[in-house]
Protein backbone atom coordinates (compact mmCIF):
# COMPACT_ATOMS: atom_id res chain seq x y z
CA UNK A 1 0.00 0.00 0.00
CA UNK A 2 1.34 3.60 -0.92
CA UNK A 3 0.76 6.91 0.93
CA UNK A 4 2.31 9.71 1.44
CA UNK A 5 3.71 12.07 3.84
CA UNK A 6 5.04 15.76 3.37
CA UNK A 7 7.46 17.88 5.27
CA UNK A 8 6.91 21.59 5.98
CA UNK A 9 9.37 23.86 8.14
CA UNK A 10 8.76 27.51 8.99
CA UNK A 11 11.58 29.95 8.44
CA UNK A 12 13.09 32.13 11.38
CA UNK A 13 11.16 34.68 10.31
CA UNK A 14 8.01 34.07 12.97
CA UNK A 15 5.44 36.27 11.47
CA UNK A 16 5.57 34.29 8.22
CA UNK A 17 5.23 30.40 7.70
CA UNK A 18 7.12 29.42 4.44
CA UNK A 19 7.84 26.19 3.07
CA UNK A 20 11.12 25.63 2.94
CA UNK A 21 11.87 22.47 1.78
CA UNK A 22 9.82 19.09 1.39
CA UNK A 23 10.28 15.44 1.08
CA UNK A 24 8.53 11.85 1.09
CA UNK A 25 9.02 8.07 1.87
CA UNK A 26 6.89 5.39 1.49
CA UNK A 27 7.31 1.78 3.11
CA UNK A 28 5.96 -0.63 0.31
CA UNK A 29 6.34 -3.88 2.96
CA UNK A 30 4.87 -3.68 6.56
CA UNK A 31 7.14 -3.17 9.15
CA UNK A 32 9.55 -1.56 7.81
CA UNK A 33 11.16 2.14 8.19
CA UNK A 34 10.70 4.68 5.49
CA UNK A 35 13.13 7.38 5.12
CA UNK A 36 13.29 10.36 3.14
CA UNK A 37 16.17 11.46 0.97
CA UNK A 38 18.34 14.37 2.53
CA UNK A 39 17.14 18.05 2.36
CA UNK A 40 18.17 21.02 3.36
CA UNK A 41 16.22 22.58 6.47
CA UNK A 42 18.76 25.51 7.14
CA UNK A 43 16.57 28.60 8.48
CA UNK A 44 13.79 26.15 9.75
CA UNK A 45 12.14 26.77 13.32
CA UNK A 46 9.58 24.59 13.14
CA UNK A 47 9.24 20.66 11.62
CA UNK A 48 5.96 19.27 10.64
CA UNK A 49 5.58 16.12 9.29
CA UNK A 50 1.93 14.23 8.09
CA UNK A 51 1.97 10.57 8.48
CA UNK A 52 -0.44 8.28 6.17
CA UNK A 53 -0.58 4.52 7.66
CA UNK A 54 -2.42 1.69 6.43
CA UNK A 55 -3.09 -1.69 8.64
CA UNK A 56 -0.41 -1.17 11.37
CA UNK A 57 -0.17 1.36 14.63
CA UNK A 58 0.90 5.05 14.73
CA UNK A 59 3.49 5.59 12.82
CA UNK A 60 7.01 7.01 15.06
CA UNK A 61 8.74 9.76 13.29
CA UNK A 62 12.54 10.20 13.59
CA UNK A 63 14.98 12.50 12.22
CA UNK A 64 18.90 12.56 11.53
CA UNK A 65 19.31 15.50 13.72
CA UNK A 66 17.73 13.69 17.07
CA UNK A 67 15.23 16.26 17.31
CA UNK A 68 12.23 15.72 19.66
CA UNK A 69 8.90 15.27 18.07
CA UNK A 70 5.43 16.12 19.61
CA UNK A 71 1.93 14.05 18.14
CA UNK A 72 -1.40 15.13 17.69
CA UNK A 73 -4.34 13.05 17.74
CA UNK A 74 -4.54 10.10 15.40
CA UNK A 75 -7.14 10.42 13.06
CA UNK A 76 -9.45 7.79 10.38
CA UNK A 77 -11.14 4.84 10.90
CA UNK A 78 -11.00 1.60 9.68
CA UNK A 79 -7.34 0.76 8.51
CA UNK A 80 -6.23 3.62 7.29
CA UNK A 81 -4.94 6.28 9.93
CA UNK A 82 -3.27 9.97 9.47
CA UNK A 83 -1.35 12.15 12.36
CA UNK A 84 0.41 15.21 12.28
CA UNK A 85 3.87 15.41 14.22
CA UNK A 86 6.01 18.67 14.93
CA UNK A 87 9.08 19.49 16.39
CA UNK A 88 9.81 23.52 17.06
CA UNK A 89 13.02 24.97 18.39
CA UNK A 90 15.11 22.72 15.90
CA UNK A 91 18.07 21.73 15.08
CA UNK A 92 18.68 21.60 11.10
CA UNK A 93 20.81 21.70 7.92
CA UNK A 94 22.06 19.85 5.09
CA UNK A 95 22.08 16.60 4.73
CA UNK A 96 18.80 16.38 7.32
CA UNK A 97 16.36 12.63 6.53
CA UNK A 98 13.42 11.75 8.38
CA UNK A 99 12.88 8.15 8.39
CA UNK A 100 9.22 6.54 9.58
CA UNK A 101 8.51 3.71 11.90
CA UNK A 102 5.48 1.64 12.31
CA UNK A 103 4.74 -1.82 14.94
CA UNK A 104 3.68 -4.55 13.34
CA UNK A 105 2.34 -4.81 10.40
CA UNK A 106 1.76 -1.57 9.18
CA UNK A 107 3.17 0.23 6.50
CA UNK A 108 4.28 3.79 7.48
CA UNK A 109 4.69 6.69 5.27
Amino acid sequence: MLALQRLLMATRHRSSVALVASAYAVAGVAGVTATTSAIDTTGATLLVVFTVEYNGVATVVTDSKLNSWNYLTLYGGGVTKVRIAYAYGVTVGAGHTFSFTSSGTGYPA
